[in-house]
């Protein structure tokens, strides 16, 4: 199945054809075409693995609720397919409710690391417990000592462990082709993707998020574990480090490293523009005039590319611009090819 996303390409498309993905199948050009083995077979300490739909849709970079006021749910567009987020709906005192969207870092940070066990426990996933100490789960993901981190950005992962398991996220994806005389085929397919289920006991102070009782049993969906064991990417702890605290720059470093790999023995990627509008819809969902993103997304650019180093990607006044590129990951470092069929 040929893989969609906004962009513009060299090669020629035929007049009037239009394909829709399944929108859990393919997004971009590449995740259902990469595993980690170097994960399981060779202990490699180096790599952890991220769900292929984050390197397509972004989560909020910050609050989308402010002072109670704010969107019902958050959407964010690639090309034909959408990307929904509904809110954990909290309850507060006297019955009301209040709307609770994941965001910033550590929702992406706590799927990576939830992709990242998928991966290597494989059967023994039913098994998955949170690990024993904030530190335990900032060493897993590659981060330096959580003790270091503060307890201000404890209280936040666990905030957000709260929010991104209690929030629902669906994917859909419409296109039409014309068939002349008036007629039409409409595609249409819609996928819904749970995280999981989680029962935590948290400490508090003062109505203030202490901590939590560590360890805890996660029971993660059938929907996102076949998610991430068909449809995932290899990706570097340095750059999850690296990244820690600007979620920008994490899904740029994602979206490159999906976009920029080819497949062993596939065709060389075309030279393949993306028009800064078509980029706002799919990441600059907290600003309100384009230029501002660009300018913000060409700075986190720059730090990313200090990471992959061999990203050949050119931000013009109009486009940013992709160029084949030698993989950011060496197939020896992470193995083979999935068989797509």
């Amino acid at each position: 199945m040929e893989p969609t996303n906004n962009t513009e390409s060299e090669q020629p498309q035929e007049k009037g054809a239009t394909k829709l993905p399944n929108p859990f199948e393919v997004v971009n050009r590449t995740a259902h075409a990469i595993t980690a083995r170097g994960l399981i077979e060779d202990g490699n300490k180096k790599l952890s693995v991220s769900p292929w739909w984050l390197s397509s849709v972004c989560l909020p970079y910050k609050n989308p609720i402010r002072k109670g006021e704010g969107p019902e749910v958050w959407e964010r567009v690639n090309g034909n397919v959408r990307f929904t987020l509904s809110p954990y709906r909290a309850r507060g005192k006297k019955g009301a409710e209040a709307r609770e969207f994941p965001y910033g870092i550590w929702p992406r940070l706590i799927l990576i690391w939830l992709a990242q066990q998928v991966t290597m426990k494989g059967d023994d996933i039913d098994d998955l417990r949170l690990p024993r100490s904030f530190d335990e789960f900032a060493r897993q993901l590659g981060i330096a000592n959580g003790a270091n981190q503060g307890g201000n950005t404890k209280r936040q992962c666990i905030e957000q462990i709260k929010r991104l398991l209690g929030a629902s996220i669906v994917l859909d994806s419409v296109s039409e082709e014309f068939l002349g005389n008036g007629k039409s085929v409409e595609k249409f397919s819609v996928g819904h993707l749970p995280i999981g289920d989680i029962s935590l006991v948290i400490n508090k102070t003062n109505g203030e998020i202490e901590d939590i009782e560590w360890g805890a049993p996660v029971k993660l969906s059938s929907q996102f574990i076949d998610s991430v064991r068909k449809y995932k990417f290899p990706i570097y702890k340095e750059a999850v480090s690296a990244f820690s605290k600007a979620p920008l720059q994490l899904d740029i470093y994602l979206f490159l490293v999906a976009r920029l790999y080819t497949p062993k023995n596939a065709p060389r990627m075309p030279i393949t523009r993306i028009t800064w509008d078509q980029l706002f819809e799919q990441f600059g969902g907290h600003h309100s005039r384009v230029r501002d993103f660009r300018r913000d997304f060409i700075r986190g650019l720059d730090a990313v590319k200090v990471i992959y180093k061999t990203a050949r990607v050119e931000a013009t006044s109009q486009y940013l611009i992709l160029h084949p590129s030698k993989n950011h990951i060496a197939e020896k470092e992470f193995a083979e090819l999935e068989d797509d069929n």
